[in-house]
């Protein structure tokens, strides 16, 4: 979208204007929408790095499974208290 002929950050739209997210109410607050458009960027960038270090003759079922694996456990990563304690041992090996 654009205001005054700049463009501005924004989620994906249809041609009705509804953002195009697991559900649309996600859009009544700019907070809670801003946020859904930080991780849409976020996985975005992660599909980019993976597709680079898979290389070619990956599915995009693959290169998405793997994406969605690393976004997954980037927060709980970021943040070790987050993580189930049956799990810490493989974050701890990072």
């Amino acid at each position: 979208m654009s205001v005054d002929n700049r463009t501005r950050l924004d989620l994906p739209r249809n041609s009705q204007k509804t953002a195009l997210v697991g559900d649309p109410r996600n859009d009544e607050n700019l907070i809670v929408s801003q946020l859904h458009l930080a991780l849409l960027r976020f996985h975005n960038r992660v599909v980019d790095d993976v597709k680079a270090e898979l290389g070619a003759g990956h599915t995009p079922a693959e290169v998405f499974a793997e994406a969605q694996r690393v976004v997954r456990w980037a927060l709980p990563v970021a943040d070790p208290a987050r993580v189930p304690a049956e799990d810490r041992g493989a974050v701890d090996a990072r």
